[in-house]
């Protein structure tokens, strides 16, 4: 081994690296390909960059063409057929509506019966309940307060805890 092989590997390309950036004029010199590559680096950007806008903008105007007749080719596939979808959709919609309608009625009653429309919700469904079919008023409102009042005192004295209904929810006379 000589003493040229000492610099021959990577040791030597370190060295000769570390020894340029030592001095001034190596430094320098580094500093020149740094800034001479940056150069050439910025250059090849503007010039992909140029590059890529004129390909987009070429095919920008393409891809908007393709699409126009795309769309222009759709309508015109489908105005045949515009007065039957049309006609089937009003058809539709006429059969829905008075679903739609007992619906929304049926919506409203639960929330009489549920209590979320305020007391005149309450009255509505009162009123909703005796008008049901299989309902019959058989005895009086006087009637039924004396009966519920009976049954409370029968329930104290049994030592029972009484179920009290609240004056707005006894029947109306």
């Amino acid at each position: 081994m000589g003493v040229l092989d000492l610099f021959s590997g990577t040791p030597g390309r370190n060295t000769a690296i570390w020894s340029a950036g030592t001095t001034a004029a190596g430094a320098d010199k580094s500093r020149k390909y740094v800034q001479d590559y940056g150069k050439l680096s910025l250059a090849d950007l503007d010039k992909g960059v140029a590059t890529a806008r004129g390909d987009v903008n070429t095919n920008y105007g393409a891809g908007a063409n393709a699409l126009a007749a795309g769309k222009t080719g759709a309508l015109a596939a489908l105005a045949p057929n515009a007065g039957i979808i049309r006609n089937a959709a009003s058809t539709a919609d006429s059969y829905y509506a008075p679903l739609a309608t007992e619906a929304n009625r049926g919506y409203s009653a639960y929330g009489d019966a549920a209590g979320t429309n305020g007391v005149a919700g309450q009255d509505r469904a009162r009123d909703n309940f005796r008008a049901g079919p299989g309902y019959e008023w058989t005895c009086s409102p006087p009637l039924a307060f004396h009966c519920a009042t009976k049954s409370i005192a029968s329930s104290l004295e049994r030592g029972l805890t009484p179920i009290r209904m609240p004056p707005s929810r006894m029947p109306a006379s």
